[in-house]
């Protein structure tokens, strides 16, 4: 096919109708209904496959076979996954993989013949190895979070659970303030960065997260309060604040500098008792910062869930969830108006 593409380049050429070398072909992009055809069809075959062999074979019988089955569709589509370009072919991948970690997980738990959290830990293991090793965004942004659930259950069994908000959110911190410094990981780092972007947005907001896996909980902390996780998270917050300071070369004595951090500190502490509103702020600030604008619709949509699940808890009265979030709306409302009248104003664009 190149040859014959060559020869006719050259007879182009010899006719006078083009100049110059011949332009390199490009990859014709499929429309987006031909793409959302072949994943529905993928999965639609991946489901009857997989049915007719769970029918067939009676793996759940037996936890070797479901270990063993479980292991060798993992890899089948990781082969799939690394050497195809296909759709078609990615989502059976895709729905393979799902399908044999179910088998694992299954083969695991039976023999080990508990739930306990040595299950738990050897989940956490394989999705953060599959959302290291697996090539495939859609892959590796569900296995992060499946790794994230993974580690709240794990700390949640060991009485650790309310830092969980602030471990996710340092990780979360961490991997986008370090995206651009791993360029030949970049989609790696992308697809697990929202992975775990959700993962907080939704575990570290949900405050019937921690009531869910409290009473499993095998270890007790008594010195342990709530307000300590959050406490770790606006650490975290205010880090990332004052890292971007200095990226963009503010000095400590800046006015600007102070005020951001002062600011930060004292909305911070003033929603310790709101979960997830400091990671919803977090999240939109690294979005801001890279002008990324799911970053920052994640952000917002994180921020009004946090309020509206803090505002429907049942642990404090209504009386006491208006007054927090009232003094929360205010501090907002007033750190904007000093920032307004501290901050030089820009000078207006002249209009054409």
């Amino acid at each position: 096919m190149n040859d014959t593409q060559q020869a006719l380049w050259q007879t182009l050429q010899a006719s006078g109708l083009v100049v110059g070398d011949q332009p390199t072909a490009t990859p014709i992009d499929s429309p987006w209904y031909i793409k959302a055809l072949q994943a529905v069809s993928g999965w639609l075959a991946a489901l009857f496959l997989f049915a007719f062999i769970g029918f067939t074979m009676d793996l759940l019988d037996s936890p070797i076979a479901s270990l063993v089955t479980g292991a060798v569709m993992i890899v089948g589509a990781f082969a799939l996954l690394r050497g195809s370009e296909n759709d078609f072919l990615e989502h059976i991948a895709l729905a393979a993989s799902m399908t044999g970690q179910l088998l694992v997980i299954y083969g695991i738990a039976e023999m080990l013949n508990s739930r306990d959290v040595t299950l738990w830990l050897l989940v956490l293991l394989m999705q953060s190895l599959l959302a290291v090793l697996m090539p495939h965004f859609i892959h590796r942004l569900l296995s992060a979070i499946f790794a994230a659930f993974s580690l709240l259950a794990v700390m949640a069994d060991w009485g650790l659970g309310v830092l969980f908000e602030g471990l996710l959110a340092s990780l979360v911190a961490w991997l986008w303030l370090h995206e651009f410094r791993l360029v030949k990981h970049m989609k790696a780092v992308r697809a697990i960065g929202y992975g775990l972007l959700l993962s907080a947005a939704c575990l570290s907001n949900s405050v019937e997260t921690w009531d869910i896996f409290n009473g499993s909980s095998n270890v007790e902390f008594p010195w342990l309060e709530h307000w300590m996780g959050s406490l770790l998270t606006a650490a975290v917050l205010i880090l990332v604040v004052w890292t971007l300071l200095q990226r963009n070369h503010v000095s400590a004595g800046n006015k600007i500098a102070w005020l951001a951090l002062s600011g930060t500190a004292v909305v911070s502490i003033a929603s310790l008792e709101i979960w997830g509103l400091s990671t919803g702020l977090m999240i939109l600030l690294l979005g801001f910062a890279a002008s990324n604008r799911v970053m920052q619709g994640i952000g917002i949509v994180s921020l009004l869930y946090s309020a509206s699940a803090y505002y429907y808890t049942l642990e404090i009265t209504l009386l006491e969830k208006s007054q927090q979030l009232l003094i929360v709306g205010l501090l907002l409302i007033l750190a904007r108006w000093i920032m307004q009248k501290a901050l030089p104003a820009q000078p207006e664009r002249e209009h054409a």
